[in-house]
């Protein structure tokens, strides 16, 4: 469903607390670029016409910085996931959403890069870079930075290998 980005807000029962300023900006530029991947996890809230997000609150942070530097409209439609239950339910779906992602191995985060051409397959040198995605302070992404890593460890011997 979606709702606008003024009526949302993110909910207590959002288990994830801790923030990273930077992951933030640089999250907020790529769904500026690309819109919103993942749907936001919302329940009704008790404030009138308002909706508690439980699950995505780095993305509506990141919404929220788009809003405030005027690239989007505070009534910008989010795409969102109404969720019905009660509030230690909410909080069980937050939990389950956080609890059950797995990162990528370095080996993938590779071979993902070389698949988006954001480095060159054979020697691993930067390529075609999107402004959206580079890391604000270093200017980087940081599947390049890994990926460069990886490839200063396979020079060093065995490295960018799936455990």
């Amino acid at each position: 469903m979606l709702i606008p980005f003024s009526r949302l807000y993110l909910s207590d029962a959002n288990v994830r607390k801790t923030r990273s300023e930077e992951d933030d900006i640089q999250l907020s530029a790529d769904i500026e670029a690309r819109g919103l991947l993942q749907n936001l996890l919302v329940t009704k809230s008790k404030k009138r016409g308002k909706f508690a997000v439980i699950a995505g609150g780095r993305r509506l942070r990141a919404i929220e910085m788009i809003v405030t530097r005027g690239a989007w409209a505070p009534d910008t439609e989010i795409e969102c996931k109404l969720l019905e239950g009660s509030e230690e339910e909410a909080g069980e779906a937050s939990l389950a959403e956080n609890f059950q992602r797995v990162g990528m191995s370095p080996a993938e985060e590779c071979r993902a890069a070389q698949r988006v051409n954001l480095v060159d397959p054979l020697s691993l040198e930067p390529c075609r870079l999107s402004p959206v995605i580079l890391h604000p302070t270093t200017k980087c992404h940081p599947w390049l930075v890994r990926t460069y890593k990886c490839w200063l460890a396979k020079k060093k011997g065995p490295a960018c290998a799936d455990p």
